[in-house]
Parts: C-alpha cells; sequence; structure tokens
C-alpha cells in the first residue's frame, strides 16, 4: 500500500492523461455549479451571492482534483458565469452598475487566491506524506542490507524494490570485485526488448565507487528528477552495503595471508632449528664413537648410543607430526575405525614411553566398552598426550593417565604436577605452532596438540582442558562408543 501510493506520487501529474483531467475539472466544476444556482428554489434577490458562493465550491473541488491549472480554469470560467448568468442585465457580459462590476472581479481575485493557496497547500501535504513514505522504505532498505541479510540476497531483493517502486522494466545491480572489474550481481525484470539504454546511478561512497545500478523505465516511460534523486538515496544505502562486504572480504584474505605466513614462518623455524637439533646430537654421537683417536669405556659409549637413539625417537616424532599436519591440511587423513578397547592403546603408549625414563601412573576402568577408533590415531593422540605431560614434569614427579566410562562415552585423561596452563591459553595450546611460555628450547614444535585435536574431532569426539588438583595442567578428550559398545576387558 506504501509502496504503491509512493509510486503515484512519485509520477506526480504530468502528461496527456494528466492534461486532460485538469481540463475536465475546471470546465465541469463551474458548469454543474451554474446548473444549481439556477434552480428556481436558489432564485431570490440574493442568487447572485449564492450563485458566487457555489462558483467558489466549484473552484475548491476543481483545484483538489485538477491541481492548480485546474483551480484556474475554473475561477476563470466561473468569473464568466457569474457574470454573465447573476449580474445585471442577464445573459450578457456588460455590467450596470460599478459595484456589481468590483464584486465580479474581486470574485475573480479571491477565486484565484483560493485556488492557489489550496494547491500549494495540497501539494505540501503530499510532499510530506511523500518524505514520510521515502524514509520508510530507506529504513527498511538499510535495515534490510546492514541487518545481517547475505549480500547476494539483499541485492537481489534491492533490484526487485527498485522495479515495484518505480515501475520499471527491469532493474540491474553490478558491483565491483576484489579486482577491479564490474560483474552482474543481481537482478530483476529485464530489460527492454528494444535494447534502449537505461539509466545509470553509481554506487558510491566517501571511499569510492563500488559499482552501479541500471534502471529501465517501461516502454513509453521516463524518469523525473525526483524519482532520480530517490534512486540515488536508495543507492546510497546499497553503496554502503556493498562498501563493507568489500572491505569485510578484503580483511578476511588478509588474515588468512597473514595466517598463512606465519604458518610458514614457524614450519621454517621448526625446520631450521627443531630438526636439527636432534640431528646435531645424533651427528655429534656418532662421529665421536667412530672416532678411533678416542677410547670410550662401557658407560660412555652406551650414554652415546642412548642419546642417539633419544634424539632419533625425536626426530621421528617431529617428522611424524609435520607429516600428520600436511595430510590434515590436504584432508588426507582417513579413519580406517576398528572397535577396540581403549586401555590397549593406552598401555602400548604407556609401554614405549617408561622405556625412555618416564614416570606414568595408569588409572583404568577395568570394564569399559568397546570404541569405534583409528588405532594408530588414537595412539598418536595419547603419545602427544603423554609426551607433552612428561615435558612439563620434573623428573621423578608421576604422570597421571586416567580411562572411564561417562554418559555414551569414553574419557581419557592425562594430568601432570607441572607449570599449568593459564586460562586465557587453554584453547589456544591447540592452534598450530602454539608454544607456552615455559616451553623453553626443548618444547616441541608446537603441533602435538592441533595434529590431537584434529584426530579427535575426525572421530566425532572433543578435547578439554583444566586444572590439575594442587597444580598442573590436565589434557583430555573423549570418544563416542557407539550404539553397539560392548564392555572390554582391561
Amino acid at each position: 500500500m506504501r509502496t504503491a501510493a509512493l509510486r503515484a506520487r512519485s509520477g506526480g501529474r504530468s502528461g496527456p492523461r494528466a492534461f486532460v483531467v485538469q481540463i475536465l475539472a475546471g470546465v465541469s466544476f463551474p458548469v454543474v455549479a451554474t446548473g444549481i444556482a439556477s434552480i428556481p428554489l436558489f432564485k431570490s434577490p440574493a442568487s447572485a451571492t449564492n450563485a458566487a458562493m457555489l462558483y467558489l465550491l466549484s473552484v475548491v473541488a476543481a483545484a483538489v482534483v485538477g491541481g492548480l491549472p485546474g483551480g484556474l480554469i475554473a475561477s476563470f470560467l466561473s468569473f464568466l458565469g457569474l457574470n454573465f448568468f447573476f449580474t445585471p442585465p442577464l445573459r450578457t457580459f456588460a455590467v450596470a452598475k460599478g459595484e456589481d462590476l468590483l464584486a465580479v472581479f474581486a470574485f475573480l481575485i479571491v477565486s484565484v487566491l483560493v485556488a492557489t493557496l489550496l494547491t500549494n497547500a495540497l501539494a505540501e501535504r503530499t510532499r510530506a506524506e511523500q518524505g514520510e513514505d521515502e524514509a520508510r522504505l530507506l529504513y527498511r532498505i538499510s535495515s534490510r542490507l546492514l541487518g545481517g541479510t547475505p549480500l547476494p540476497t539483499a541485492l537481489k531483493q534491492f533490484a526487485n524494490d527498485m522495479v515495484e517502486l518505480f515501475s520499471l522494466a527491469g532493474a540491474e545491480v553490478s558491483t565491483l570485485g576484489l579486482d577491479g572489474a564490474l560483474d552482474l550481481t543481481a537482478s530483476a525484470g529485464a530489460a527492454p526488448a528494444s535494447g534502449g539504454l537505461g539509466t545509470v546511478v553509481p554506487l558510491r561512497t566517501e571511499r569510492g565507487t563500488f559499482g552501479q545500478v541500471t534502471i529501465y523505465p517501461r516502454p513509453g516511460g521516463r524518469f523525473e528528477e525526483r524519482q532520480l534523486e530517490l534512486a540515488a538515496a536508495f543507492a546510497g544505502q546499497l553503496a554502503l552495503a556493498v562498501e563493507a562486504a568489500t572491505l569485510a572480504e578484503k580483511t578476511r584474505r588478509s588474515q588468512a595471508q597473514a595466517e598463512s605466513n606465519r604458518v610458514r614462518a614457524a614450519l621454517f623455524s621448526s625446520v631450521t632449528h627443531d630438526l636439527r637439533t636432534p640431528l646435531a646430537a645424533i651427528k655429534a654421537g656418532a662421529t665421536s664413537l667412530l672416532d678411533a683417536d678416542v677410547v670410550f669405556d662401557d658407560a660412555q659409549r652406551r650414554d652415546l648410543l642412548t642419546t642417539i637413539a633419544e634424539e632419533s625417537d625425536r626426530l621421528n616424532r617431529l617428522i611424524s607430526n609435520l607429516l600428520s599436519l600436511s595430510r590434515l591440511r590436504a584432508g588426507a587423513l582417513v579413519q580406517e575405525k576398528t572397535a577396540a578397547p581403549v586401555e590397549d592403546v593406552i598401555e602400548a603408549a604407556v609401554a614405549r614411553l617408561r622405556k625412555r625414563g618416564g614416570t606414568i601412573v595408569v588409572d583404568d576402568n577395568a570394564d569399559l566398552p568397546l570404541v569405534p577408533m583409528d588405532l594408530l590415531q588414537i595412539d598418536q593422540v595419547v603419545s602427544n598426550l603423554l609426551e607433552n605431560a612428561l615435558r612439563f614434569t620434573a623428573d621423578g614427579v608421576p604422570v597421571e593417565i586416567s580411562a572411564k566410562a561417562t554418559d555414551g562415552s569414553v574419557e581419557v585423561a592425562v594430568a601432570d604436577h607441572g607449570p599449568g596452563i593459564r586460562p586465557e591459553d587453554r584453547e589456544r595450546v591447540f592452534q598450530e605452532f602454539f608454544r607456552g611460555d615455559a616451553a623453553g628450547d626443548g618444547g616441541g614444535v608446537g603441533l602435538g596438540l592441533a595434529i590431537a585435536r584434529a584426530i579427535v574431532e575426525a572421530h566425532d569426539g572433543t578435547m578439554w582442558v583444566a586444572e590439575t588438583p594442587g597444580g598442573g595442567a590436565t589434557v583430555g578428550f573423549r570418544l563416542p562408543v557407539g550404539p553397539n559398545g560392548e564392555a572390554g576387558m582391561a
């Protein structure tokens, strides 16, 4: 309703049809007033006064229907009618008395003033209503554009609004891409078959031009200045939305580029430092053992061999984590799930780490359900958690690992009594290449927990970090047992 009213008022009174309405209103109302004033019932000594009042009403009616042209035509015809039919001598334009001549010209002046003032008042009211409707439409469009509606949907709706509002044949919205090319983003209706050129309204803000709106009138139609001003106001709001979306996309790409650079820098640091450290230790140990000029006793030789073995294991873990990271990024980490007891995975990981000198206390439930999982991947998760805990725990202080069934899942938790993880870092520790303040030079690459979380989430599980009672950090994960989980033996 509001849109239709605004569309009607935007066009104003113009064109051949409006001209005919103005002529008919200016002529018909004085004729009707003449007929009514000529009825014998109104014949009296004051018939000229009655006729003047009826003619004045006809001028008002003609001004309301036909605007100022209709009111002026009615004023002139009413002046002639009052003189010809109701001013002595009758049926002639001659005037016998001077006061009658003054009266009919005073009527003409008053009627013209009434028509002018009335049409001005009606025009002001129309402009006020039109301004109110425009503000409502502008608010509606702005709310849609800036209220979180996806930009392609908002652009399509904008094109539809333009077609409906201005009775257009079609409307096209083109926006600038990040490469500066102009692309047709949304359209409504269709361009005239005659191939006429549309009117281009630019999408311009203080930062520049972000596209354009092309509007096509219906065949034989044209745009008035007021319509173009209104279209420019709506296009200004659309330009703000396009600008915001463009800046957001640029920011997203910049952030992605910055993250990519950060990962590359961290990976380069890992390759140049964390991988070279164990290689240097292996090279030094092997060179010492091969040096014929140096004599080692059995204990010294065993220490060097132990160092070579430990650094080889460390190098293997680093390379394994980097390969896992590359598979995760490529989406090539596929699970081969088998229903198995999680206690077996824990036992294998604990046995390996105990051989390296780690002190680990196991506290698992003797009757846990089977868990569908990829055994090698979950073994890597448990190993990463235990290695992290041992790295931050003093020698001789045990690391505790526990497993229990809870709410349709199996929960595994690894607790240490080291420096702990600050609350603000408990989510960041799962980011790639993040290393805590206490990591030091031997703190690893910062991939263990990131890879562990990716593996657990690929198994539809979750990971969490909490504080260990008495100090330290507890990192755990939960895996669903599935609908057919069965009890497993420890």
